[in-house]
């Protein structure tokens, strides 16, 4: 649906703008999160930004894949987890083409 057409739109737009990353590759494409958007994965949440009401949660398994990608939650979708603990989480393809977090659960995984 429209999120499908907002990723797609992103990764032409990325493409144009961007053919390669700096070191030739582009591993944070939305293409390479397109394959992943639904799938679960488990994580820490980081300390909210000052003055900001989102966090990000870092997933050991996707900054192997990603070079360091965190992952984006806004605060109304933190379900009562506060920073520090660790979650499941489903990975979704954001607004911005950007990794994002849904469905948070409690995990007693490291990551």
């Amino acid at each position: 649906g429209d999120d499908l057409q907002r990723a797609l739109h992103a990764f032409t737009e990325t493409n144009r703008s961007n053919e390669s990353g700096a070191d030739g590759q582009n591993g944070n494409s939305v293409a390479s999160f397109l394959g992943l958007d639904g799938r679960r994965f488990d994580g820490i949440i980081d300390d909210a930004r000052p003055g900001r009401d989102f966090h990000f949660i870092h997933c050991p398994a996707l900054s192997r894949i990603f070079r360091s990608v965190d992952v984006f939650i806004h605060s109304k979708q933190m379900s009562g987890f506060r920073p520090g603990e660790f979650v499941s989480f489903v990975f979704r393809v954001g607004n911005k083409g950007r990794p994002a977090a849904a469905d948070l659960r409690a995990c007693s995984s490291r990551g």
